[in-house]
């Protein structure tokens, strides 16, 4: 029996194949050989891991604690041999990594009560942004640098500064919204402006139609009051005609 399966053996080797290994895989195994005549043998297996650990599950910066940054880590699988954990920093942007902790993953003033999961400082930090990186390794040897969980922190210098950061972000958040109160209202006013220029405009020349359409009476006023008088000057000289004929008529009779 292996495995809690019975395996009829042809022979004098068996082999055992575990595919997509798994954690839980790494464990003692119980062989049992059983012929039918007399008693059976056993023999106690032990299946361990050759590779190295598992890139951490999670790592993150999770605050201060007495003006110190503090992290979370969760491991992970360890390749079937103590793993050890390496936490270094660099400036942020820069690739020149200075080692500031390393313990191993029995290290119970790191370990929390669950399994593989590790809280810690960082101390000595100069105020700065920082980028805090996670390496792990074991006998067998160390995870890329490159699969190393990286995150990025601040260290201000002081708390008053910190308050003095967020309160300059509020400032600036108010002078942005009054300028785009400002903009408004100048845009406002400008097109305001433009509408009464125009309109002042539109008005302007309707008073000016007025005025050349007066003149333009008045001219025609002129004109028919010098054509009255034209045709009154002519009348009168045959009225005057008229009337001496009338004189000269009167005159005669009386004379008879």
């Amino acid at each position: 029996m292996f495995y809690g399966k019975e395996v009829e053996l042809d022979g004098y080797f068996a082999q055992l194949q575990i595919k997509d290994e798994e954690e839980s895989d790494f464990d003692n195994y119980t062989l049992v050989i059983d012929n039918g005549i007399g008693s059976y043998k056993s023999w106690i297996l032990k299946h361990v891991s050759q590779s190295k650990p598992s890139v951490p599950r999670y790592f993150n910066f999770t605050g201060f604690k007495d003006g110190i940054p503090t992290f979370l880590l969760v491991g992970n699988f360890n390749g079937g041999l103590l793993q050890t954990f390496v936490v270094e920093t660099t400036e942020a942007g820069k690739d020149n990594w200075m080692e500031r902790l390393k313990f191993n993953e029995t290290d119970t003033a790191f370990l929390q009560a669950e399994k593989l999961t590790f809280t810690f400082n960082i101390s000595g930090l100069q105020p700065n942004v920082y980028d805090a990186r996670v390496r792990t390794g074991n006998d067998i040897g160390w995870i890329n640098e490159a699969e190393s969980p990286t995150v990025k922190f601040t260290i201000y210098s002081s708390r008053l500064e910190r308050e003095a950061k967020n309160q300059i972000a509020v400032v600036i958040g108010g002078v942005v919204s009054v300028a785009v109160v400002i903009a408004f209202v100048a845009l406002f006013l400008i097109l305001r402006r433009r509408f009464y220029k125009r309109k002042e405009c539109n008005d302007n020349g309707t008073s000016e139609s007025r005025t050349y359409e007066t003149l333009d009476n008045k001219r025609d006023e002129a004109n028919t009051y010098s054509s009255v008088a034209s045709f009154t000057e002519q009348k009168v000289p045959d009225e005057e005609v008229a009337y001496e004929n009338l004189r000269l008529k009167q005159m005669t009779v009386t004379t008879n």
